[in-house]
């Protein structure tokens, strides 16, 4: 699976989640944008959600079938849900 598409599929749950949020509290996807840790302006609430559009846009745009959410995972600074490209690594290791 072509890293472009996985992004495309990121960037369309993005859009998705930002139909719920207030206009200051909008997100503006970008390979750096911070998903979660330190400078993350993500609450928790909005990281599950966001990781769930995910899969199901993985899954209705890509076809993958792909479970990324892990908590162990999520908790990790340093880990696959640190920033978008992170992310984006993540979900293409996983196809």
């Amino acid at each position: 699976m072509d890293k472009n598409n996985i992004y495309k599929a990121v960037s369309i749950a993005a859009d998705q989640i930002n139909e719920s949020l207030s206009e200051d509290g909008q997100l503006l996807v970008s390979e750096d944008m911070l998903v979660t840790g330190v400078g993350s302006s993500l609450d928790s609430l909005t990281v599950v959600n966001l990781i769930l559009a995910i899969e199901e846009k993985l899954a209705s745009e890509l076809s993958l079938d792909v479970l990324i959410f892990d908590e162990s995972l999520v908790a990790d600074p340093e880990g696959p849900f640190k920033n978008i490209n992170s992310l984006v690594k993540f979900i293409h290791s996983k196809t």
